[in-house]
């Protein structure tokens, strides 16, 4: 439904001309001074303007300046009673009819189907593009980083250092949508991480300038269809101390990591014997 503005300072007008738009069935709203024309533009798409020369605050003719500097798509009708006024200006200006009252009805109503039907023509002339779907951006796959590493602290400041890992590593994952698991085992580190392969890249930059470890060596990374650590933004598990740790969790964790994992390495051999040896605490 086409919304029409009428911007007139005479109500009877304005009453009158409402009456003949709500008969073709449009939407209309009226003002009666240039400023608050304005405001109603620049907060309503509007598909035509009717204008008198006369209003207060700010003028026909600056509105209709206004109109045109603002949107292309606006149709203006300049009406006016002043016989005086020079309407040629109106046009030089951008509007696309001018009219003067008294402007019967049937006049009225004829100029405004008049201009859509000049807009409808030219559509089926020059009809817009049709908007093409986005192509689906192609996501980087995902794949699985497994390291292993060897802790550089002493034995005793582990529990901290592990928590101070996991602090810094639950925000570089955040940053990087990165999932995954840290185990700890006779003064050896596993990471699991998975993740796209540059945030996995920049994500190994920061940990192989990390002190607290050194000698890391990539044992797995291949690409995975989906993740298997998803509710993990990162956990570690000391598997040196069986008290602490969750038998429950620890089952989950030992099938994820059957099923995600090839066991390239003795160290990961190593791991996992560990794992199963904490499972036994649950019996």
């Amino acid at each position: 439904m086409k919304t029409i503005l009428l911007a007139d300072d005479n109500e009877f007008i304005r009453k009158k001309m409402t009456r003949e738009l709500n008969k073709l069935g449009y939407n209309t709203f009226c003002v009666q001074n240039g400023t608050d024309a304005v405001s109603f533009l620049n907060m309503v798409k509007t598909d035509m303007a009717v204008v008198d020369m006369n209003l207060p605050e700010l003028n026909g003719f600056q509105l209709i300046s206004y109109i045109k500097e603002h949107t292309s798509t606006t149709k203006i009708i300049a009406i006016t009673s002043n016989r005086h006024v020079n309407l040629d200006i109106a046009s030089r200006l951008g509007a696309d009819m001018v009219l003067t009252k008294p402007i019967p009805a049937e006049k009225f109503q004829n100029a405004v189907i008049q201009q859509f039907n000049q807009i409808n023509e030219l559509l089926e002339l020059f009809p817009p593009p049709v908007p093409q779907k986005p192509k689906a951006a192609n996501t980087p796959p995902l794949h699985l980083l497994v390291y292993t590493s060897e802790y550089t602290g002493k034995d005793e400041d582990i529990n901290n250092v592990l928590k101070d890992i996991i602090r810094y590593s639950k925000i570089n994952n955040r940053q990087y949508n990165i999932t995954g698991l840290l185990f700890y085992h006779s003064r050896s580190f596993v990471q699991i991480l998975e993740g796209q392969d540059n945030d996995l890249e920049e994500l190994m930059s920061i940990l192989e300038s990390d002190p607290r470890h050194k000698n890391i060596i990539r044992i797995v990374y291949e690409p995975i269809e989906k993740r298997a650590f998803s509710d993990w933004n990162m956990s570690s598990f000391d598997l040196s101390d069986h008290i602490d740790i969750n038998a429950d969790k620890l089952c989950t964790i030992k099938e994820m990591y059957k099923e995600s994992l090839k066991i390239k390495t003795n160290i990961l051999v190593h791991f996992y014997t560990a794992m199963l040896r904490a499972e036994d605490l649950s019996t």
